[in-house]
């Protein structure tokens, strides 16, 4: 099966695929690998995704501070409970 695969990726390995997010057309190496999708890859490339999640990080950092103080907090409880 392993060798399928490697076979499988060296013939594909030229193939250009369009990305959802911003239509340009790229090879297969450009795009995150995903188990869960039909051709095992995403649908966005990894430029788009990092972008994603960079704007996506930005946008909601104070929530995330916010949460993780409170992680912080509980579990903190619940590691010196422990001792």
């Amino acid at each position: 099966m392993e060798n399928q695969n490697v076979w499988i990726e060296r013939k594909t390995r030229d193939y250009r695929e369009k990305c959802s997010k911003c239509g340009t057309p790229k090879i297969l190496e450009a795009f995150n690998r995903d188990k869960s999708k039909f051709a095992g890859r995403r649908s966005e490339c990894s430029e788009c995704s990092q972008k994603y999640a960079k704007k996506h990080y930005e946008d909601n950092r104070e929530q995330r501070k916010e949460y993780q103080r409170l992680y912080y907090e509980v579990n903190e409880k619940v590691k010196m409970a422990e001792w």
